[in-house]
């Protein structure tokens, strides 16, 4: 599982399976995506190389890559992108998905606050 090839058998192995519970445990554990200035593999995907990018007024890696994809394509020499700021665009990434998961969590325990021992609810414990 450490290799994409290995990640990539062990996804079709549990596609496969009746029920989710073995995928939805390694989901859990996968890291979060990198940023590197090295291309590397994207294992959900079982691509060996994979970059993002969505509208470049959103993130400022998303306008490093429309930068580099542009300069690519009119064949101009590409700067490579500054390993600090990579590792400054990471943990702010981290950041925020603290602040979703806190804010998330906020919001479900106020809507579900006045429930509490009224509406019977069904969960899994894993």
């Amino acid at each position: 599982m450490l290799t994409l090839e290995g990640f990539c058998k062990l996804r079709r192995e549990l596609d496969a399976q009746p029920s989710g519970f073995l995928d939805s445990r390694i989901r859990r554990f996968q890291s979060f995506a990198e940023i590197s200035t090295e291309p590397g593999p994207h294992f959900g995907l079982g691509l060996e190389a994979y970059a993002t990018w969505t509208s470049p007024i959103r993130k400022y890696g998303d306008m490093i890559n429309h930068r580099l994809l542009k300069a690519v394509i009119k064949g101009e020499a590409i700067a490579r992108p500054q390993e600090d700021i990579t590792q400054q665009m990471a943990e702010r990434r981290r950041l925020n998905r603290m602040a979703e998961r806190d804010v998330g969590d906020w919001l479900y325990a106020r809507f579900l606050n006045d429930k509490a021992g009224q509406i019977p609810f069904r969960g899994r414990n894993y």
